[in-house]
Formats: structure tokens, C-alpha cells, sequence
């Protein structure tokens, strides 16, 4: 890509735990402490791209909200004046939607995705309430957890929404996000969904329709690449596996992620989303502050438009690019390089130079190991041999005391003195 390149930030506006206390409507301290840090975090985008950014803030409303807080609009009511001073520097709100549902047997929250009326309910709550509050619809939408499904997608698109950011392409089909969370349903795997922005299929949100040219855009979120290491039958062999490149990751993982998604000459767009809360846990804001920086400092930052998802949806036609097309063809050689071969998202990315680093990585790591391990076996070896010449030692010391006049005394005294004890035992 060698023109502009279209940069989305999401953020999240949000209760700070995912499953929250019924009976404390706590404000959302997430949020106001984010409101702290965004002038810096403007700065930061803007002195890289020479032009002011502008941010997209999806806010939670619906039913979770709504019951705790006593309205859908809670964030719209008790931040007003926050929300006003982020749109006048020209950001965009939009609808970002949980499905929880107070289960009132278990007396927890459960994620309900298994039932589609309630998504679609969830949905609905969130698109009423946004253009109750604000006179226009809702144009940019977000459903929480990844959880987008084809009747939400042609739900969405029917109420006039423009762009949706929910994709996260590369990611496996899963029943839930968190383990410890009760949930009903499938997460639908994106393995196959596109990370170029496109105009979704109405029989499978995941497929584009090329010959759409109008309506709902889905924008993916920026896929990034791990490697590790898969060693079968003794040979080790590179594996690839796709995340969703976070902000909130280790900066050795982000960096390494980021640079390699830079590199893609299919590179369409960068999308990220953050939740408010992480100023809330002070390792996962320091990384994003360092990982910000580290995408405005790369040499490609002066190309960044930073824009709302709407700007993006205006501006930035859906196009299919060459790289991203599947011909159908393999290449032998380099697939047997892979640890799943032709399937490997690592051969699929064309990503053997970023694999010759991690292999190249482990191999130190195992030569340190070995290093360490040998150096630990000499110093084992040198105390055994200590102890033995003690042992040793000891031996002669004891074999020299049994001949002594002491000794042989003592064999004689200790019979005498154990038949006294049992004709005069102590008494207790």
C-alpha cells in the first residue's frame, strides 16, 4: 500500500468489570481516568501524523446497564460533558453492546449468546437509545466479545448502521472469552474472514459480496502473527498462529507483531480497540503507552490518517487487494518449512524471515540452557567428589577410634549397662 493508510482507534466506554455488582452502581472510574490521559494520547497521534486525530468511543447500552444503572444511557447521562468535549475534536460515538443476562437461579451474569432474539434485543436497546440521546441513528457499531453472527450482522445493517468493527479475522470458534464466566452459545470462528474491509454476504457475515456496493462495511480489526515452535519426532518446525494485534500486549510481542503487519504489501488499514478500564491495571497502561509510541515513532506513521470508523466508511472504498486472493497454488517447498504446512498461518503470510528470528531465538535460549545445565552438573560433580573424599575421611577416623582402648571399653560397659536399665526402669 503506498498511499494513505486509514488508522481506527476503538475505545471501549464501559463499567470496569465485565461481570457486574447488581447492587452498586458504581461510576465508571475506567473511563474518567482515560479522560486524563487523552490530550496525551491526541498529542502523541497527532505530532506523528502531522494532522488532528480523530477517535472512535463505542458506549455500552443495554440491558446489563440498564438494570444496574437504571438506564440504557447512563454513560451518555453521567459523561456528558465528557462525551461533548471528545466529539468537538471531531471523534465519533458509537453503539458497543454486551449481551449479559442476570440469571437469577445461578445469581450471576451470564453471557447469553445462544439466543438470538436476546443479541438482536441487546442490539436494538443500544441503536434506540444512541438516537433517543443524540436526534441522528447510530452509524458505527461494536457488539462486545467478538460475538458477531450473520442475523446480527443483516439486524445491523437493516437499522442503518454503517460500519461495524467487530471482526477480529484469524481467530478460532470458541464458547466463551473467559473460562470462569458462565456463557451460552458459539463464539463463530473467523478463521476465514478477511482482513481487508468489505461488505459482508447476507447468508455469512464472514464472506465478502463482491458485488455489493452499498450498506453495511465491515472493518476488521488489525490481525497480527505469532510463531512458535512445534517439535515433532525430534524436528522443530515453525508454527504460525493468528492474534488480534492489541495495544495492551508486551512490547516485545506488539512490536514484533506490528512490524510484520507493516510489512504486508496487502496492508488496507490498522484498526485497534481498547477497553476504558485499563488504566486501571497499571502493567497493561504502561504497555499501551509504550506500544503507542512505538507505532508513531515507525517510519510509516507520516502515511497514518487517523479516522472515525464513519470518515472510514465515507472515504475509504472496500476493495479486495491482489496479495489477499487466494490463487489456489502452493508452493512445496515452503510448505513443508511449516509445521501444518500449506494451512499454516506463517506460510500463508509469507512469514519465514519473522519465523528465522523466533527459531533463531529459541536456539539461544536452549544454548544458555545447556550452558547453565552443564555448568551445574560440573559444580554437582566437584561436591560429590568433596563429599566423597569426606566420606572417605570419616571412615579411617572411625575405623582408628573402634581400635582405641576407649572403644573396646564401651563394647564391653553397654551390654552391663542395658541389663541394668531393664532390672531398674525408670519410673514415669
Amino acid at each position: 500500500m503506498n498511499g494513505p493508510i486509514p488508522v481506527v482507534f476503538c475505545f471501549d466506554i464501559e463499567p470496569d468489570p465485565r461481570e457486574v455488582d447488581r447492587a452498586s452502581s458504581e461510576s465508571w472510574t475506567g473511563f474518567e481516568k482515560f479522560m486524563l490521559h487523552i490530550d496525551r494520547i491526541r498529542d502523541t497521534v497527532g505530532a506523528a501524523t502531522s494532522e488532528p486525530p480523530h477517535f472512535t468511543w463505542f458506549l455500552r447500552m443495554d440491558p446489563q446497564v440498564a438494570e444496574v444503572w437504571g438506564t440504557p444511557a447512563y454513560a451518555i447521562e453521567a459523561y456528558s460533558q465528557a462525551l461533548a468535549e471528545l466529539t468537538s475534536e471531531g471523534d465519533e460515538l458509537g453503539a458497543h453492546p454486551h449481551s449479559w443476562r442476570w440469571d437469577g437461579a445461578a445469581g450471576r451474569w451470564v453471557w447469553e449468546m445462544g439466543d438470538e432474539h436476546w443479541v438482536t434485543h441487546c442490539a436494538q436497546m443500544a441503536l434506540d437509545t444512541y438516537e433517543q440521546a443524540f436526534g441522528h441513528p447510530c452509524e458505527a457499531f461494536r457488539q462486545g466479545g467478538r460475538a458477531m453472527t450473520t442475523r446480527l450482522a443483516r439486524f445491523i445493517a437493516d437499522a442503518g448502521v454503517k460500519v461495524d468493527l467487530t471482526v477480529e479475522p484469524g481467530l478460532p470458534g470458541a464458547f466463551g472469552l473467559i473460562p470462569d464466566e458462565i456463557s451460552t452459545g458459539w463464539i463463530e470462528s473467523t478463521v476465514v474472514a478477511p482482513t481487508y474491509p468489505y461488505r459482508p454476504s447476507v447468508n455469512d457475515f464472514r464472506v465478502p459480496d463482491q458485488a455489493c456496493g452499498e450498506g453495511l462495511l465491515m472493518v476488521p480489526l488489525t490481525r497480527g502473527l505469532g510463531i512458535d515452535v512445534l517439535v515433532e519426532r525430534g524436528i522443530g518446525r515453525p508454527h504460525g498462529r493468528w492474534h488480534t494485534l492489541s495495544l495492551w500486549d508486551t512490547p516485545e510481542t506488539f512490536r514484533r507483531r506490528l512490524l510484520h503487519r507493516l510489512e504486508d504489501p496487502s496492508l488496507t488499514h490498522l484498526a485497534f480497540a481498547t477497553r476504558s478500564d485499563l488504566p486501571l491495571h497499571s502493567d497493561w497502561w504502561s504497555w499501551f503507552e509504550i506500544n503507542l509510541e512505538e507505532l508513531c515513532r515507525h517510519p510509516m506513521a507520516r502515511r497514518f490518517q487517523c479516522c472515525t470508523a464513519s470518515e472510514f466508511g465515507d472515504v475509504f472504498a472496500p476493495a479486495t487487494p491482489s496479495a489477499q486472493l487466494d490463487s489456489g497454488t502452493t508452493d512445496p517447498a515452503r510448505a513443508e518449512l511449516w509445521a501444518w504446512g500449506a494451512d499454516d498461518p506463517g506460510y500463508i503470510e509469507r512469514a519465514e524471515l519473522e519465523a528465522l528470528r523466533v527459531l533463531r531465538d529459541v536456539a539461544d535460549r536452549h544454548r544458555k540452557d545447556v550452558t547453565s545445565l552443564v555448568s551445574a552438573l560440573t559444580e554437582m560433580t566437584e561436591r560429590l567428589r568433596v563429599a566423597e573424599r569426606g566420606r572417605d575421611a570419616a571412615t579411617e577416623d572411625l575405623a582408628s577410634l573402634r581400635g582405641t582402648a576407649t572403644w573396646r571399653t564401651h563394647d564391653r560397659a553397654l551390654p552391663m549397662l542395658q541389663t541394668v536399665r531393664r532390672l531398674f526402669p525408670r519410673h514415669r
